[in-house]
């Protein structure tokens, strides 16, 4: 997959760790579909060189001396928006911090585990190629230094003449591109909101707990890691785990959330997987 004039993607790789830009250097670097043009060893280094080389895509680590990963992309967006890709730690405060990236403006993130296992290691390969590829055919995202004005208008649902039944639960899927989305949409919902919101984005587990902390923070409706036997409740918003796959069930007291092994469902490689959430909720709303 060429960018869009069909060349070779043009890479920067922005890392402090020399043994990091070499190992992703040489994971894009087999592809003949793209090209590293450059390497940074730090935020302000980063930045320079995204004017400089004009990538199409820039790798960026979070922690790095002189200028972190947050800053040099707020800095990139302001003078050389560029789509950029985190690759932060999976950890909770790595997770933390690439939200805030992505706020920033940044596109995507890889997650870097810190088991060094060879399952690992190809995950990341995979999930790294295939995110800088996918970001490379993305429309870049001007960040606006203000906040969007509040809005007095409320969206209004359309809903068909025919349609005789309530809704009650909502069920919001989402991956590459879907951490800025959500927030977007569920940050202009009211505190009155009337219906039961269920999650699925494919996420690793350290990062699901601290992405649903981010939301509650950040909307008026109540939001946080769904658990087994969670009900779907209106006004609350309910984001599955990562790690295992989140199925939802119609019981006397509701709809229940039940956590599936991923070993239960080996066909299903994105997990949290949002067919299986989505289909399972349909199941137990029209039960």
């Amino acid at each position: 997959m060429l960018n869009i004039a069909g060349k070779k993607l043009r890479i920067l790789i922005c890392d402090d760790s020399s043994f990091m830009r070499m190992a992703i250097r040489n994971i894009l670097s087999r592809d003949p579909e793209i090209e590293v043009v450059a390497t940074a060893a730090d935020g302000l280094e980063g930045a320079e060189k995204a004017a400089l080389f004009k990538p199409d895509v820039i790798t960026m680590d979070v922690e790095m001396p002189r200028m972190d990963g947050i800053a040099a992309v707020r800095q990139i967006m302001a003078t050389a928006p560029t789509r950029v890709i985190m690759v932060s730690t999976l950890t909770s405060a790595g997770a933390s911090a690439t939200f805030e990236a992505l706020e920033a403006g940044a596109v995507d993130y890889v997650p870097k585990s810190v088991a060094d296992t060879p399952a690992t290691r190809e995950q990341f390969c995979s999930d790294l190629l295939r995110k800088v590829k996918e970001a490379g055919q993305a429309a870049i995202q001007r960040k606006s230094s203000q906040p969007p004005a509040p809005t007095t208008a409320q969206p209004v649902a359309r809903v068909h003449a025919g349609a005789s039944r309530r809704v009650n639960y909502i069920g919001i899927g989402a991956s590459t591109g879907g951490p800025t989305a959500l927030l977007e949409v569920l940050s202009r919902l009211p505190a009155s909101f009337p219906h039961a919101i269920m999650i699925a984005i494919h996420m690793p587990k350290a990062f699901t707990g601290p992405y649903a902390e981010r939301l509650n923070s950040k909307c008026q409706l109540p939001v946080r890691e769904a658990v087994e036997g969670d009900i779907l409740k209106p006004g609350q918003v309910l984001v599955a785990p990562g790690g295992s796959h989140t199925l939802l069930e119609k019981r006397a007291q509701g709809i229940v959330v039940r956590l599936s092994p991923t070993g239960d469902y080996p066909r299903n490689f994105y997990v949290p997987s949002v067919d299986l959430m989505m289909g399972s909720l349909a199941d137990a709303a029209n039960g």
